[in-house]
């Protein structure tokens, strides 16, 4: 991830003890317009990005007319208006499984 600066974005960070293996790699924007301007770019240059979590738990139409009970949710909030996500895929001859 060195190399990378930005500043309307974020990336996660990993103890230095932790290796991951990068499924997903989520990127953290400034904010919501930011996330959208981005998303516009990446399309326009053929790059396929998703909406991790579009929304949050408690605004789930299953849970419609039930009692809730949470306080707060304001990190939640933020993530699901500013988190971006590049999913990878091993390709063939490359160790792992073709996705197609």
């Amino acid at each position: 991830m060195r190399g990378i600066s930005n500043p309307n974005i974020g990336l996660m960070k990993l103890a230095k003890e932790v290796e991951s293996v990068w499924h997903l790699f989520p990127i953290l924007f400034r904010d919501a317009d930011a996330r959208q301007n981005f998303i516009a770019f990446a399309t326009d240059s053929g790059v396929q990005t998703g909406i991790h979590y579009p929304k949050l738990i408690s605004e789930q139409t299953a849970l419609d007319g039930r009692k809730q009970i949470l306080s707060s949710l304001g990190m939640a909030e933020k993530f699901a208006r500013t988190v971006l996500s590049f999913r990878f895929l091993l390709l063939k001859g490359c160790g792992g499984r073709s996705s197609d």
